[in-house]
């Protein structure tokens, strides 16, 4: 399970790496977790730069994700701080990405797993197409996993990408199978954790009927 993680390049500061923010809300995991996730994520992307004038951008990439890629997971931020700190294009990150030793595999292993992952480790199955997302854009992704024979809704694809940026402790009851997937994609991001703690064990129909009516009642 990876904890989603946000990035932003200032003039002044260089880049910040830290997690996802939204006035009002919990935070997307608890103290310690992020703690130790984030000194991860920034020793690496640290070495990421570095590495880009000595082995270039493809390879830096490629240790990059395989050093963050068990405990993190970066929105769609992280290409567009990567562009601006090497003062170039999105497009250019985004194909040196799709060109990756790490990204080929995941599409291999997608395709080899996800059938057994959507029943036996949800979380796992959406991070697997939500990462996708968050790195090259909804429509490069899906155009290329429809090229390697995954076919997936575009509805499905952004609900997947919806769930993988969940905060730790939703992902946490999805994993659990107390909240089934397909009852999370339809959780509201204003109010996500006390509409999970309210659908919680619950059975699809319940839990459905129980989001309607918060809905409804406007009280999330």
């Amino acid at each position: 399970m990876r904890l989603p993680v946000v990035f932003h390049f200032t003039k002044d500061y260089g880049t910040i790496i830290g997690e996802p923010v939204i006035p009002g809300r919990p935070f997307f995991g608890d103290e310690s977790e992020y703690e130790i996730v984030l000194s991860r994520v920034k020793k690496c992307y640290k070495k990421l730069i570095e590495d880009v004038s000595k082995s270039g951008l493809k390879e830096a990439l490629d240790t990059f994700f395989r050093g963050i890629s068990s405990i993190a997971i970066p929105d769609e931020s992280f290409k567009i701080c990567l562009a601006k700190e090497l003062n170039t294009s999105i497009e250019r990150i985004e194909k040196a990405i799709l060109s990756t030793n790490y990204v080929k595999e995941r599409l291999r292993f997608l395709k080899k797993h996800f059938k057994k992952m959507r029943k036996e480790n949800p979380i796992e199955y959406a991070e697997g197409f939500g990462e996708l997302v968050a790195l090259i854009g909804f429509k490069k992704t899906l155009s290329l996993l429809r090229g390697n024979g995954l076919k997936i809704g575009e509805t499905t694809l952004r609900q997947l990408y919806k769930v993988s940026m969940y905060p730790l402790r939703v992902k946490r009851k999805i994993e659990n199978r107390e909240i089934p997937l397909t009852v999370a994609f339809e959780l509201p991001l204003d109010s996500i954790e006390e509409a999970a703690e309210s659908v919680a064990g619950l059975k699809f129909y319940e839990a459905r009927s129980v989001l309607r009516k918060l809905k409804a009642n406007r009280t999330y």
